[in-house]
């Protein structure tokens, strides 16, 4: 082990200790004295496993969203809203429950990286990845990446530009516009993600040309799709990291240490600027000068750093009995998230949503932190449960898209890695039910693109076509 992965390994070690008493100790606090040490105690913990993940070689870009999202939109402003003694939405929670917020919190990072290290200590590289990508399977990726955009063009004609151009404030559409909608950002992020690949990786210089062009016609048609001050910040900050992924290693600590700075900036200042801009009268003097002009305190109260404060709303929720345990219904409905509410009538609502109308908010568009979607899914073992098998799944995701060389093997997985750190972020913040439009369309359709190409049912070349293919490109190997 070199140094790096010594100093990576010994901070995740601490963190897991911290872990471990938190989510011990938790259960018997009954006074702020004592939820003033273990949010302490936590901000350390969780600002260790994210150090860990910036000097680590082995882990990569979307486990360093996930423990950003525990860090920067968890611990942070749990800290500085437990401090201050105010909650956004001037929520009122009993002590023993932001304890507990605590307590669940911690188990969840606690299992998230004992998944990640299991799939590290079983990781075997499979053997097409030595297999380089050849222009049969070029043609193959590019005409889904066709078929998806053309698919996604049609869906956002029939949404329409008074809802594509809507900002996010002023937003009051619902039900099928709302599904297009977000259906149709899912399938034109992994369309274009897709055409900016083979743009990188091509086998021939030919081939990438076109394929520059494709994503360069295609840009502005995705623009208007992702209209930007429509976007929650999660959304356009995974939407950013997304598209630079077939450039960027994030798995290297030279690149992640300054994107953390990066990122922290962006989110913290710039993002909330893109909300005025639609604004009547706004001029851009207005909107420079209001970078960074925002009080940090007044961030961190904002609704977007609300996650803690759901997750201590969850669990009273379940303590107090407003509500029961949902037993995976949160999670079916995101599986069958295409079924229209018209069919099934009892298609679960968002737990967000759900917890706010239990405990009698007047505001229920709200988060709900994958910690709290599994609590109220299974209980106590839903977070375990889950947060284990992200774990294990994401880790298994960044060491197989790692892979190095532009391998055919690959390929499919870069694309699930780029599309995942996409939308992980969403995924985590939750609700998941308001939201399962989005990411699971495109994972749906990545599932569906790797099917046809294992199974050759769709798009494929006929046997004389791919030969041809084949040696046209040889010959262009050896004439270069």
């Amino acid at each position: 082990m070199n140094l790096k992965g010594a100093v990576s390994s010994a901070a995740q070690t601490m963190a897991m200790v911290c872990f471990a008493v938190i989510f011990v100790t938790t259960p018997f606090m009954r006074s702020m004295d004592s939820v003033y040490f273990i949010a302490d105690l936590y901000l350390v913990a969780s600002g260790l496993t994210f150090f860990a993940s910036l000097s680590s070689t082995r882990r990569a870009g979307i486990d360093y969203l996930i423990t950003m999202f525990f860090f920067v939109f968890l611990a942070i402003p749990a800290r500085v809203q437990i401090n201050l003694g105010l909650l956004p939405w001037n929520a009122q929670i009993a002590t023993t429950y932001l304890a507990l917020a605590y307590g669940l919190m911690a188990v969840s990072q606690f299992c998230y990286t004992i998944g990640m290290s299991w799939a590290q200590r079983n990781w075997k590289r499979p053997l097409q990845d030595r297999q380089p990508l050849n222009v049969a399977d070029t043609v193959f990726f590019s005409r889904w990446a066709l078929g998806m955009a053309v698919f996604a063009l049609m869906l956002a004609a029939v949404v329409g530009p008074g809802t594509l151009f809507q900002s996010r404030t002023g937003a009051e559409y619902g039900g099928f516009t709302q599904q297009f909608l977000l259906i149709s950002r899912a399938l034109s992020l992994l369309s274009i993600v897709i055409l900016i690949c083979m743009a990188r990786f091509a086998p021939t210089r030919r081939l990438r040309q076109k394929h520059i062009l494709a994503a360069v016609l295609f840009l502005p048609f995705f623009l208007v799709i992702n209209y930007i001050p429509s976007l929650p910040r999660f959304s356009l900050f995974g939407m950013m990291i997304a598209l630079a992924c077939p450039f960027i290693d994030y798995s290297r600590p030279l690149v992640k240490v300054p994107m953390t700075a990066v990122s922290l900036f962006l989110l913290l200042a710039v993002f909330p600027v893109v909300k005025e801009i639609t604004k009547e009268g706004a001029s851009l003097a207005d909107l420079i000068a209001l970078i960074g002009a925002v009080p940090l305190r007044s961030v961190m109260l904002n609704v977007d750093f609300d996650g803690y404060m759901w997750i201590a709303s969850t669990i009273e929720y379940l303590m107090d009995g407003a509500g029961a345990i949902r037993w995976g219904n949160n999670f079916l409905g995101v599986v069958l998230f295409f079924v229209p509410r018209a069919l099934w009538h009892s298609k679960p609502l968002d737990t967000g949503s759900t917890v706010a109308t239990g405990l009698g908010y007047w505001y229920h568009n709200v988060s709900s932190p994958l910690p709290a979607e599994s609590l109220i899914a299974f209980g106590l073992l839903g977070p375990i449960v889950v947060l284990l098998i992200t774990g294990y799944v994401v880790s298994h995701i960044e060491l197989a898209s790692h892979v190095p060389g532009p391998k055919s093997g690959r390929m499919p997985v870069l694309f699930l890695y780029a599309v995942a750190m996409g939308f992980i972020l969403i995924i985590m913040r939750g609700a998941l039910n308001a939201v399962a439009p989005q990411f699971a369309t495109g994972f749906m359709a990545y599932g569906m693109m790797v099917y046809a190409r294992r199974r050759r049912i769709t798009w494929r070349l006929s046997k004389s076509q791919a030969r041809q293919a084949v040696a046209r490109h040889y010959q262009m190997k050896d004439s270069a």
